[in-house]
């Protein structure tokens, strides 16, 4: 699976796509990965919530649009 997240760089005229390739599996009806906090991925998301995951198989082909939300696990 990847997510796509939303950068936006200091003085630049717009956001840019960030795609990353990351392991995640569907849990609850949900899709979770992990990452750093100190990750690219992370900080976009702490910034911009909203993301795209896609994944591909030999039959199909998924996108789904998605708002993170953080999950710790104690």
């Amino acid at each position: 699976m990847c997510i796509s997240t939303c950068n936006r760089v200091p003085d630049a005229p717009a956001a840019r796509p960030h795609v990353v390739p990351v392991l995640g599996l569907w849990l609850g009806g949900s899709p979770c990965f992990n990452t750093a906090r100190q990750a690219r991925k992370a900080a976009d998301l702490a910034r911009h919530p909203g993301c795209v995951l896609t994944g591909a198989d030999t039959d199909v082909d998924l996108v789904v649009g998605a708002t993170r939300r953080r999950f710790v696990d104690h």
